[in-house]
């Protein structure tokens, strides 16, 4: 009978052990990534020239979500020299307010305010009804 070590026939067992639990994990993984799909990504260019406009020039975006109010807030620049300030290349801004209600079909508001020159909105308050904001 051939001189046989303990530790090696546990060596052996773990070996072939640990070589069906690869090729286990493999199948798995390849069964995996046959049944996932990658988005398809589409791309639409925008050519209305006012939207373009108003998107590239939006410099700030804030999100104030009330009670029952959800208000985004837009910067929009109105463009360099717009302030007219005489020798000044002084920029002026709108704020875009859009205005919804917390609902399944919500009820949406947008409003342009302005020109202002360098402005912050420096308060809010929420009432439930309304939030007031202090420019």
């Amino acid at each position: 009978m051939p001189n046989v070590n303990a530790n090696e026939i546990i060596y052996n067992s773990c070996k072939s052990r640990t070589s069906v639990m690869k090729k286990v994990f493999l199948l798995l993984f390849t069964l995996i990534t046959l049944n996932s799909f990658a988005q398809s990504v589409k791309y639409k260019i925008i050519t209305q020239s006012e939207s373009v406009r108003l998107l590239e020039s939006i410099s700030n975006f804030e999100v104030f979500t009330g009670k029952q109010l959800h208000v985004s807030i837009f910067r929009s620049s109105n463009g360099s020299g717009n302030a007219k300030l005489p020798e000044s290349d002084e920029v002026s801004y709108n704020f875009i307010f859009c205005v919804a209600h917390f609902d399944e079909n919500p009820d949406s508001k947008v409003f342009s305010v302005g020109p202002f020159i360098n402005p912050i909105i420096s308060n809010k308050a929420d009432s439930g009804d309304s939030i007031d904001f202090i420019i």
